[in-house]
Formats: structure tokens, C-alpha cells, sequence
């Protein structure tokens, strides 16, 4: 394990909604941190959040309203904030007295990338999922840090060595996944390395996910076996929007609005809170990097070409007001939405969506064991993990996959071998 004393300061490239989470969990574990945007606008922004989540974990009061404003971090209002402000691996530096304005004082927000990256030892990409740009941000790392810093790509969706391609250090190029909305609360943290990948830089960044607090408690670190297309939480999540994207089309296609979908039991506030230009980035890379059948749904087209990109725009599925929440406007459910519902949605069918993705990185050999998925899930997603659910019903869930992939024509979606013949319970 390499010793994080040679880790001191910290980059952060991109300020949406992840280098946000991730510059204020940098912060929190004591480093000194470089926020890094071309867009002053969008930096100023990003402070600004940074500021207001550390000034949240000042006061108990303040951690209750911050929480409480939160629609996905209401669970965390019954914590213990007294034993919160104590725990080091929770608030880090926090739990040492530092303050909001000391912590804030580590930070400087830099709209030049080389004058950003140029004395640091560890660099975390977080710009658009994008792989010409990805590519050309490595490229500019390669010529701009120093040779021993590490720099990880948080993507959820490409390959590390397709994104270090243009790097001339592809041996300090990772990838290092935050999964969730913000990271000063989610705790998972996946690491991949390319062809190229140095044996150190993967240690290293493995160290400091470990390194960095979350109020949720230690972080889970782990790092796969072998490169591919995304990580083991958002992988296995993948296919399942396959069938929601035909799912939506449908709906709307059928005159079903998005406040009937919702009044129905269909929350999609998670993808506008994300944004849509996101959710869209994610859905063309599998689409060009994993298969043809991840293809983007018409109607997430639609509304980012109008520019309704979800809470960051005030619209997009849902309207949001000033204070980033979303407007749910009481409706009630039509008979035309029940009837849709009746025929097309199918609780399950996610599930075994999930489970035939775990499967097949199993096959693949992305993992070697049931185990380091289930403890994904359970850290990333808070539940009992797929194999569990899916060990009594696998073969009724490969015959469900069967018929939905010859009923919208996604061959993706068809079971692996693994999954039908249930060899998935053979492995540890």
C-alpha cells in the first residue's frame, strides 16, 4: 500500500454534480484541493455548494435541514450527530475541530487546467461522459502534471485504456468510480485499471478512496479483477434501462405524461436530479461502446435538444423550483395509465436484468466471486444483493428476459449461460 503521504494535494477536473461530491469528500479527508472548470460560472456554483454541505456538518441543526431538503438523504435524519461529528472516518477532518471556513481555506477554484494540475499528485476527471473528450483531457494531464501523479477517470461507462489512449503515462491512468448523488454521504468507490496500468497507481488509488469520510460511515474500495465496459454498480443497472427506455417511449408515445407515470409509482426524479444531458452521455457511450442495444431513448433525446435538462434547468421530466426540488403536482391516475401499466410493467424484470449482468461479468471474469457484487449492492445500493434475490428464480427470470428481448427486439437482454443454467451458485 503505498504510504498517502506522497498524496498531499488533490485535483479536481469538472465541477457538476460529481467533482462537487468528490472535491468535498477531498476536502473533508484533510487534503489541499484544486476544483478545476473552464466555466467560472459553474465554479463559483460548485463552491458555493461545497461550502453550504460543510456548514451543514457544522451545526446539528444545519445537518437536519440539509437532509431533510434532500429528497435522497431523508434516512439520514435520525443519525446520531453527536457521534457523527466524533467519527473520523465520517466527517473527517471535521471530527478534529476543523471548521467550514478552515476547511474552505484548502480549496482554490482554477479555470486553467495546466495551472491547475501542474503540482499535484493525484487528479480525478469528472467532465462530461464524453470519450473524445475524456481523451483529450489525458491527453493535456500527460503534458501538465508532474510523472508520479495519479490520474483517475471517474466514468461510468468506458474503458480505461480506451480513455488514456492519447496519455503519454497510460501507466498512471485509472479509473476510480463514486457511485451516488454526493459523496460526502454515498460510500462506494470502484477502481479499474487499463491494459497499461501500473500495479502502484491502482494501490494508490485504492489508498486514497479509502482515505476519504462519508457520513454513511467507511468507504467500500473495491478494485475489479479486469477492465471493461463501466463498474460493477452501474453495469449491472445498465440493461435494465433497455426496457425502461422502450417503456417510455411507449407512454408517451400513448399520450401518458410524465405526472401520470409518476402519480402511478414511477419516481423518476433520480435521472432530472442527475440531469438528462447525463443520463443521455451514459446511454450513447454503451450504445457505442457495449452494444447497439443501449440506444437512447427518443423522448431523453427530445428534451435535452429543448434544452430541459432536469433540476440544473429548472425542467425536465419534473419542474424544479429555485431551491433544486422537485415540483410534484397532485394527479390523479387515469384509467388509460393503469391499463399501461398493466400490460407493460413488470417489477421483476429489472431484477433479472440485474441478474444477467452479473452473471455475465462473472463470465467475463470482471470479478471472480458472487460475493464482491452482493457487497457492491449492499454498500452501493442498500440491499441484500441479485444473487440472493435471484437464486430460487433464475429460470423463470430467463424465461421472462427470453420473451421480453424477442418482444422489443434487444438481443442484449437475452440470459447468459451463466444465468440459465444457474452455475452463478457454484461461485463463492
Amino acid at each position: 500500500m503505498p504510504d498517502l503521504g506522497d498524496v498531499r494535494k488533490i485535483a479536481v477536473v469538472g465541477s457538476g454534480i460529481m467533482g462537487t461530491g468528490i472535491c468535498s469528500a477531498c476536502l473533508l479527508g484533510g487534503y489541499e484541493v484544486v476544483l478545476c472548470d473552464i466555466d467560472s460560472t459553474a465554479l463559483k456554483n460548485s463552491r458555493d455548494s461545497i461550502e453550504s454541505v460543510l456548514k451543514a456538518l457544522e451545526t446539528e441543526d444545519g445537518f437536519r435541514a440539509y437532509v431533510s431538503s434532500n429528497p435522497f438523504l431523508g434516512h439520514f435524519s435520525s443519525v446520531d450527530f453527536a457521534e457523527l461529528k466524533a467519527n473520523r472516518k465520517k466527517v473527517g477532518v471535521m471530527a478534529e475541530g476543523c471548521t467550514a471556513d478552515e476547511i474552505m481555506g484548502h480549496l482554490v477554484c482554477e479555470v486553467d487546467l495546466q495551472k491547475a494540475v501542474s503540482n499535484v499528485d493525484f487528479v480525478i476527471e469528472a467532465v462530461s461522459e464524453k470519450l473524445d473528450l475524456k481523451q483529450e483531457v489525458f491527453r493535456q494531464l500527460s503534458e501538465f502534471t508532474l510523472s508520479h501523479t495519479v490520474c483517475a477517470s471517474n466514468t461510468s461507462t468506458l474503458p480505461v485504456s480506451k480513455i488514456g489512449k492519447l496519455s503519454r503515462r497510460p501507466e498512471n491512468v485509472i479509473g476510480m468510480h463514486f457511485h451516488g448523488f454526493t459523496q460526502t454521504f454515498n460510500r462506494l468507490v470502484e477502481i479499474m485499471g487499463g491494459e497499461k496500468t501500473a500495479r502502484k497507481s491502482l494501490e494508490t488509488g485504492k489508498a486514497v478512496g479509502q482515505s476519504l469520510p462519508s457520513v454513511s460511515g467507511e468507504r467500500l474500495v473495491v478494485v475489479l479483477d479486469k477492465e471493461a465496459e463501466g463498474f460493477i454498480a452501474n453495469r449491472i443497472a445498465a440493461p435494465a434501462s433497455i426496457y425502461s427506455t422502450w417503456f417510455l417511449d411507449q407512454a408517451m408515445e400513448q399520450g401518458i405524461t410524465f405526472e401520470q407515470l409518476h402519480a402511478a409509482g414511477r419516481d423518476m426524479r433520480g435521472i432530472d436530479y442527475v440531469g438528462l444531458d447525463t443520463a443521455l452521455n451514459g446511454s450513447i457511450s454503451y450504445h457505442e461502446n457495449l452494444s447497439s442495444d443501449f440506444s437512447p431513448s427518443k423522448t431523453l433525446v427530445e428534451l435535452v435538444k429543448q434544452g430541459k435538462l432536469g433540476r440544473k434547468t429548472g425542467q425536465g421530466m419534473y419542474e424544479w423550483d429555485e431551491s433544486g426540488n422537485a415540483i410534484i403536482k397532485e394527479t390523479k391516475v387515469e384509467e388509460k395509465t393503469l391499463n399501461f401499466l398493466k400490460e407493460y410493467a413488470d417489477p421483476e424484470l429489472a431484477l433479472a436484468t440485474r441478474l444477467n449482468e452479473a452473471c455475465r461479468l462473472l463470465e467475463m471474469g470482471v470479478v471472480k466471486g458472487c460475493g464482491v457484487i452482493t457487497e457492491v449492492e449492499r454498500i452501493g445500493e442498500s440491499h441484500e444483493g441479485i444473487f440472493v434475490l435471484g437464486s430460487e428464480k433464475y429460470k423463470e427470470w430467463a424465461e421472462k428476459l427470453e420473451a421480453t428481448a424477442e418482444k422489443i427486439g434487444k438481443p442484449y437482454l437475452k440470459p447468459c449461460e451463466m444465468m440459465r443454467s444457474g452455475r452463478f451458485k457454484d461461485y463463492p
